[in-house]
Order: structure tokens, then C-alpha cells, then sequence
């Protein structure tokens, strides 16, 4: 008898282990199914440009789901397309938990809320911190076709515009970004208890509200300044 169980063991072991990963494969599938959408009709044709961030997918893992998958930013659109099986499909942002990670060390995008109605969005990791972090918003817009001038005999057919970088930052206390204005009076006026120590750090350090690395520095300042 001792014999017989020493021999079932390993098999029923083996079963198990068996039983735990096709249950978990089947898990996995069920979970990339909640995550990716098919791709909405709708056609951007006659508009010159790409509306994208990135010309080619580009490799990146998605978790929770912790897989590597094939991405491209619609900067136009807002939508994270992920290409799958040949076919290119949308991550459903309404999951504030996906996180997209572009492999290589080439940084995080982010699924956040903004005010009034917390609508969500992708925004791009540059710093995340204690009390207040940085992210930015990669956006295009289309520009109208123009028509035809006496300086300019033929009709400017409709566009997409350069990238543009929007910046935000997110207090650890609250669950939506902010945007950053470009004018200095007005990103002083955010902080309206620290209006002073603010005022003198963008003038001393010549901070520019358009430029990354500016801001990356007056966002340490603010964490090391501002209690939350």
C-alpha cells in the first residue's frame, strides 16, 4: 500500500500542476480580453501627417497582465493601440490599473484622471515623487484645410500638427493631474502659500514651463517645499 501511494504522488503532483497552468493560461486569455478592444471605424482620410507619436510600434509590457505586446500612441485620438495576432487592437483606458512600460528603459505611460469630469487619459511618466509628481501628454491636433489665396493659388489640404508636449502634475493626496500653465504668474498662483519661496526659485533657476528638464527641477523644489 505504502508502495502504491509512493507511486501516485508524483502523478498526482504532476496533475496538479498541469491543472494550475492551463487554469492560468486560461485566466491570462480571459484577462486580454477585458484589456483589448477592437478598433472603432473611423477614417482620418485627406488629413496629411501621421497622428501618431511614434512611427512604428514599439515593444513594451502591459501590466498587470505582465506580457510583452507591440504598442502605438494616437496622439490624435488619445488610444494606446496594441498589435496582437496581426491585429491591431485598443487597450481599454477606462482600467486605471493598466500600465504600459516601453521596453528598453524608454519609459511609462500611465492611465490618469483630469478635472472637472475625471475623464482619463494617457500621460507619460517624468518624474514621480513623494508629495507632487511630473507627467507629461503627448498631443495632435488636426489643422483645418485652408483655401486657396491670391499668394497661394491651390487649397492647403488638412493636417495633422506637430507633436505637442502638455505638462501636469498630480498631488499624492488628490486622484487627478493638473495642467501646468505656460505663464509664470499663473503656476505661481497654484501654490498661493508658498507664493514667495515659488516666485524667487523660478526667477533665480530661470524655469521655462515648456521645457522637461526645467521642470523636472521645479518639481524637486516643490517636494522639498510644499507639505501636502
Amino acid at each position: 500500500m505504502k508502495n502504491l501511494l509512493k507511486k501516485s504522488i508524483p502523478f498526482f503532483v504532476l496533475l496538479l500542476t498541469i491543472s494550475f497552468s492551463v487554469n492560468a493560461q486560461a485566466g491570462r486569455k480571459g484577462a486580454e480580453a477585458q484589456m483589448l478592444l477592437n478598433k472603432t471605424k473611423g477614417s482620418n482620410s485627406g488629413v496629411e501627417g501621421s497622428p501618431y507619436s511614434t512611427s512604428d510600434f514599439v515593444s513594451a509590457t502591459i501590466l498587470p497582465i505582465n506580457k510583452p505586446f507591440l504598442v502605438k500612441y494616437d496622439a490624435y485620438k488619445d488610444q494606446m493601440e496594441v498589435k496582437k495576432d496581426g491585429n491591431v487592437l485598443i487597450l481599454n483606458k477606462h482600467v486605471k490599473e493598466y500600465v504600459i512600460k516601453l521596453n528598453g528603459n524608454n519609459g511609462t505611460y500611465k492611465i490618469l484622471a483630469t478635472p472637472p469630469y475625471r475623464a482619463l487619459g494617457y500621460f507619460f511618466v517624468v518624474s514621480e515623487n513623494q508629495n507632487i509628481s511630473l507627467y507629461k501628454k503627448e498631443v495632435k491636433n488636426i489643422e483645418e484645410e485652408k483655401a486657396a489665396s491670391y499668394s497661394n493659388m491651390s487649397k492647403t489640404p488638412a493636417k495633422f500638427s506637430k507633436l505637442k508636449t502638455e505638462f501636469y502634475i498630480k498631488y499624492s493626496s488628490e486622484d487627478v493631474v493638473i495642467k501646468l500653465p505656460r505663464s509664470k504668474k499663473q503656476v505661481i498662483n497654484l501654490f498661493p502659500d508658498n507664493k514667495d519661496q515659488v516666485k524667487k526659485f523660478i526667477k533665480e533657476n530661470n524655469i521655462k514651463f515648456s521645457d522637461e528638464a526645467s521642470l523636472t527641477k521645479f518639481v524637486l523644489f516643490l517636494n522639498e517645499t510644499i507639505s501636502i
